[in-house]
């Protein structure tokens, strides 16, 4: 969706990450875990948290899903302003917020299912056997999406932005290792 289209395709997408993660900073208010950095860089917006320690699974889970449901509220918002005011550009912007979590609903590295499964495995299970466990579900999903993305470009479509999250998730999948 970002490699075609307009420019308010990418100024959505910037904006909508910025709300993302402001649904997390909130969060981490919420539960006293404070920012300790906010690094803007090609690959989004990341939050780190002071010494980046682990609070409770119950405010991890809730942290890594305050951006998913902050793009939600969003998306609902920018679905009844479509509505309401017949603009395209509200449309867009509420399809960019409802692709936003789901990509972030992957269970693979940095992404924020990735997040509350650590969470719920380090709460479970011994850290070797919850890396394990962990890097597994990650390389499955990103295997199955490589697929999925391979057969829709060669047999549906030649959609770039979804050959551009294929490499993007490609990507943080092998900086886990």
């Amino acid at each position: 969706m970002l490699l075609c289209g307009d420019g308010s395709v990418a100024l959505f997408c910037f904006f909508s990450s910025l709300f993302h993660e402001s649904g997390h900073f909130l969060m981490m208010l919420r539960f006293h875990c404070p920012p300790q950095n906010v690094i803007f860089g090609a690959g989004g917006i990341v939050i780190t948290r002071a010494g980046g320690r682990f609070v409770s699974c119950r405010a991890e889970i809730f942290i890594a899903f305050g951006g998913i449901i902050a793009n939600a509220v969003l998306a609902m918002l920018s679905l009844a302003a479509f509505f309401w005011l017949q603009r395209q550009q509200w449309l867009l912007l509420f399809w960019v917020n409802l692709l936003l979590p789901a990509l972030n609903l992957l269970p693979v590295q940095s992404l924020d299912l990735w997040t509350a499964l650590s969470a719920v495995c380090a709460a479970r299970l011994d850290d070797l056997r919850a890396q394990a466990v962990l890097k597994r579900i990650s390389n499955i999903t990103t295997i199955a999406f490589v697929v999925f993305t391979i057969a829709y470009f060669i047999f549906i479509s030649q959609n770039f932005s979804l050959a551009a999250v294929c490499v993007y998730l490609i990507l943080l999948n092998a900086r886990a290792d």
